[in-house]
């Protein structure tokens, strides 16, 4: 994908730059596959699934996070992207997130969009709408922009820890 390694080359010229870098912040949905959470073997939809996330985050984060090619000169990454996990009701739910990674690459917290584009990442009021109703509304999305995502919205804001520096982040739309 051109857009991540754009922002993989701008990265690893932050981190060669001399000055110590606390923190990466990457774009909304950057990161070129999804992320999720879940049981191993555990599916988010037919042929994907928890193992297929875990795999490529391994892969693709490895050049940013300790011990990959810019050793000790990694740095805490915000990373926007699409995150995968199952409802209690068994249904997979979907949001636009932003993962909060330390040094070493492990995940450390996770923000999800609370206030979602009206017909591009949600329907709105869908719960409510007849069936008929919902059905020619994802049709008439889909007829303008070739897809309908219906997003789960997150539970409200949320605070990161950065060394005693409490950190906010907002998704697009939200600012």
């Amino acid at each position: 994908d051109v857009r991540y390694a754009r922002c993989l080359e701008l990265s690893q010229q932050a981190l060669r730059g001399g000055e110590p870098v606390d923190l990466l912040v990457w774009p909304e949905t950057m990161w070129p596959f999804t992320m999720g959470e879940g049981q191993p073997g555990q599916e988010f939809m037919r042929g994907f699934g928890v193992d297929d996330v875990e795999a490529a985050e391994e892969h693709f984060l490895g050049p940013l996070v300790a011990g990959g090619p810019m050793g000790v000169h990694a740095a805490r990454l915000l990373i926007g992207t699409i995150y995968f996990r199952i409802g209690p009701d068994g249904r997979t739910l979907t949001s636009n997130s932003a993962m909060y990674f330390d040094r070493g690459g492990r995940r450390v917290g996770r923000y999800d969009k609370v206030i979602l584009v009206p017909g591009g990442e949600s329907i709105p009021y869908a719960r409510w709408l007849p069936a008929g109703l919902r059905l020619w509304t994802e049709e008439l999305i889909r007829g303008i922009a070739g897809f309908v995502v219906d997003l789960e919205p997150g539970p409200g804001p949320l605070l990161f820890d950065l060394e005693g520096v409490r950190l906010g982040v907002t998704i697009c739309f939200e600012n």
